[in-house]
């Protein structure tokens, strides 16, 4: 069985290494040595960048210019330690990287030279260097009223369905007698949606209600837990209650008198 092989875990030591293990992805030959790529213009750092030991430094410039957009003719690079001591400076283009002996964790400083580099003076990450729009007075001023003007009026649009909704529903309860006529109390009914019959157990105003014409109707099924109170006080054994301001609705939802075959 070849090194590379998968052996599935038997034992629970044996399965905790095998998730506390490297993954597949993390997976690197013998000669590949991550390092951390620092800037002289930068405060970002990029971590465990792969390299390989052979790769010499022109490649190795070429790499970290896809990174920090340093051209590798204007990059110095600094090889440091953990602790920041600066072990050697990779100099020979031709050189690979193994002559210098690197080892994990260790960081490459790229200095840039270049004296019209974006990077300088924090172009590249400090945002209030950025020049940002700014609005006049005067053009500020125009907008506010703009906005001032459009709100007035959706205002007095809103004010007037209102006054609409107002006197609509002023007109509907002024014709609560005449509903009251029409259902009387211990009438048979059917509702709508839902088609359900039952008998009218109250017709008027309550007082427990908002302003309007309610009815309150017994179901011949079930309906619910409600057994027709209203805030802890029983209606004449009212199930539901259903209320539309509008007299068409309330027709509409509440039948009148039924016929015989409704009986049926």
């Amino acid at each position: 069985m070849a090194s590379g092989d998968y052996v599935p875990p038997v034992t629970m030591t044996e399965l905790r290494s095998y998730v506390l293990g490297p993954s597949s992805a993390q997976r690197r030959s013998s000669s590949t040595v991550l390092l951390t790529i620092s800037h002289s213009n930068l405060k970002a750092q990029f971590l465990d960048m792969r390299f390989d030991l052979d790769m010499i430094v022109d490649r190795i410039k070429d790499k970290i210019y896809s990174s920090t957009g340093t051209s590798a003719s204007h990059m110095r690079l600094v090889l440091t330690d953990q602790r920041g001591a600066t072990l050697a400076e990779l100099s020979n283009p031709q050189a690979p990287l193994r002559t210098y002996r690197p080892m994990d964790g260790y960081t490459l400083h790229v200095i840039d030279l270049d004296p019209t580099s974006n990077s300088r003076n924090g172009w590249l990450e400090d945002l209030s260097l950025v020049k940002k729009y700014e609005m006049t007075d005067e053009a500020h001023s125009t907008i506010s009223f703009l906005w001032k003007d459009t709100l007035r009026a959706y205002k007095k649009t809103q004010a007037a369905k209102q006054s609409d909704s107002s006197s609509c529903c002023g007109k509907e309860n002024s014709n609560g007698e005449e509903l009251g006529r029409n259902l009387k109390v211990g009438n048979r009914c059917e509702v709508s949606p839902g088609q359900r019959r039952g008998t009218i157990r109250f017709a008027g105003v309550a007082d427990e209600f908002p302003a309007g014409y309610w009815v309150g109707i017994e179901y011949d099924e079930p309906v619910g837990r409600n057994d027709g109170e209203v805030y802890s006080t029983p209606m004449s054994k009212v199930v539901h209650m259903v209320r539309k301001c509008a007299p068409a609705m309330l027709k509409l939802w509440l039948a009148m008198e039924v016929s015989d075959s409704f009986r049926e």
